[in-house]
Formats: structure tokens, C-alpha cells, sequence
């Protein structure tokens, strides 16, 4: 099997909070036959802490070349985190055949992620894919698979608090002259955050 990453437009930053965020596309291609992917190991280097993080997926695209979690299928298994930055995935089987498929690596931003830090994912050489079957093999061409074959480096940022102020007019039609402390409004502050 050829591998090599892809850059996604619009992933230098992602925010606090953010599910299923999009880091790379992959490209899978095998040579000849037909074969199957059934694990990728991924490395994480930069600023970013492990736990700011987690939910780490693979999902196969449905051909149109755009992440769309409704659209496309997850692929891989459980539940995955980065652990000493580096997360191993299993995959249901992922057919290959010599026509080129895409694949997305996704993740969950924590709500609570360090504003500022920066991190990079690649897949750092032919031992870190499994593939189905004894006579199958990842190619060493594009090793280590970075986007492009780039380091690309993502950094968190925070999220947008919304302030949002609410007003309720209580203005009575009439007042008696001399009459104090009358409602005239109510207003009401709130946060999309907690």
C-alpha cells in the first residue's frame, strides 16, 4: 500500500472545545490487488498536553474529498486517546484496492485545551500500519506521512464567549405622580459557556 498525507484548509487553528476536528486527510493506494488497513499508530509532537486531546478517530470519506461526519464512515474502533504522544487505532478492515482512498484523522479539542499550544500529527514509519493480509505491506515512499509532507502545526485557540443581554420591557401604561421605585425593565445576562 502507498500512503501520503494531505493538508485540509482551514485547520491552523482549532478552537477550545471543538469535536472532531480535522487534522489531515490520508491517501491509501495499493500497488497491485486488493488489501486491507486494519490499524494506524499516530505520533503527536508539539506544546500540547496529551489530555487537551482525546476522541481520536479515523473515518473513511464517501468520495466527495470532504470531512463530513454524517456523511462519512468511522473506521476506527473504541475509544482513543494520546498517551507519552502517540495513539494506536484499530481499523475495521479498511479494503484497498488500486483506486485511491481518503481518509480523515479527527479529534476532540478540550473544552479547557492551553490557548497558544501547538501540535503536529504524522505517522512516523512503515511499522506504525497494519494491514490485513502476510503478503501486504506499506510502501516506505512518503514515511514519515505528515501533511503534504510537512509537519503542519495546529494551534488551539480559545474559544468565543458570547455575552448575550436580554431586555423585558415592564413599563407599567400608567404611574401616579410621586410614585417610586416602578419596574420599567427587566434584563437578563447570560454566557454559552458555564
Amino acid at each position: 500500500v502507498i500512503l501520503a498525507g494531505e493538508v485540509i484548509p482551514d485547520v491552523a487553528n482549532a478552537v477550545q472545545g471543538a469535536a472532531n476536528f480535522p487534522v489531515y486527510r490520508l491517501r491509501a493506494v495499493m500497488g497491485s490487488n486488493g488489501g486491507s488497513l486494519t490499524g494506524i499508530k499516530l505520533s503527536k509532537t508539539g506544546s500540547t498536553i496529551d489530555t487537551d486531546i482525546t476522541n481520536v478517530k479515523i473515518w473513511r470519506d464517501d468520495g466527495n474529498q470532504i470531512f463530513n461526519p454524517s456523511s462519512d464512515t468511522l473506521a476506527s474502533l473504541g475509544v482513543n486517546t494520546f498517551f507519552n504522544g502517540s495513539v494506536t487505532l484499530g481499523l475495521t478492515p479498511q479494503a484497498l484496492d488500486t483506486t485511491t482512498k481518503y481518509f480523515y484523522v479527527t479529534m476532540d479539542i478540550g473544552a479547557n485545551a492551553v490557548v497558544g499550544s501547538t501540535f503536529s500529527i504524522a505517522i512516523l514509519s512503515t511499522g506504525s500500519i497494519s494491514m490485513g493480509g502476510a503478503a501486504d505491506y506499506p510502501v516506505a515512499t512518503y514515511f514519515p506521512i505528515n501533511a503534504n509532507g510537512n509537519l503542519h502545526i495546529t494551534a488551539i485557540q480559545q474559544f468565543a464567549n458570547v455575552v448575550t443581554v436580554a431586555f423585558t420591557d415592564k413599563a407599567p401604561a400608567n404611574v401616579q405622580v410621586g410614585t417610586s421605585k416602578v419596574l420599567m425593565e427587566k434584563f437578563r445576562i447570560y454566557s454559552n459557556l458555564n
